[in-house]
């Protein structure tokens, strides 16, 4: 069946505001105001390690997401070549020039890529150490 909800003689409204006074009666009457002064000085102190931390990592995270639209990039013109090179049109005899050509662009691809991916790699490290 229905259970009917517990009432109080008083309003809620006076009972949390009642509440949040007593706390706060409590705690200056409890803590110096050179306490209060520490807490804000360990404010600021956390803010600004917050905001060191946030300038160190920020260069490195542009330059992550940098590399990441340039491999993806790259990636997609190796994707092209490679296709290209596997169909039989790359190899027709009119096609040799441009096969050659395809070929030293694709070892290039390749060596990009992998500098790139190594440098990727080198951010992710360094903020990963930067988090720890």
């Amino acid at each position: 069946a229905w259970a009917r909800p517990r009432t109080c003689s008083r309003p809620a409204s006076s009972r949390s505001t009642r509440s949040r006074r007593r706390a706060r009666e409590s705690r200056t009457a409890d803590d110096p105001p050179e306490r209060t002064v520490d807490r804000k000085a360990q404010k600021r102190a956390a803010a600004e390690a917050r905001q060191k931390h946030s300038e160190t990592r920020k260069p490195l995270l542009t330059r992550q997401a940098a590399l990441e639209r340039e491999m993806e990039a790259l990636g997609a013109e190796k994707k092209t070549l490679d296709e290209w090179l596997a169909s039989a049109d790359a190899y027709l005899d009119d096609a040799r020039e441009e096969m050659k050509a395809a070929l030293v662009r694709q070892g290039e691809l390749t060596w990009t890529l992998a500098r790139l991916e190594s440098e990727w790699l080198e951010l992710a490290e360094k903020l990963e150490r930067l988090v720890s």
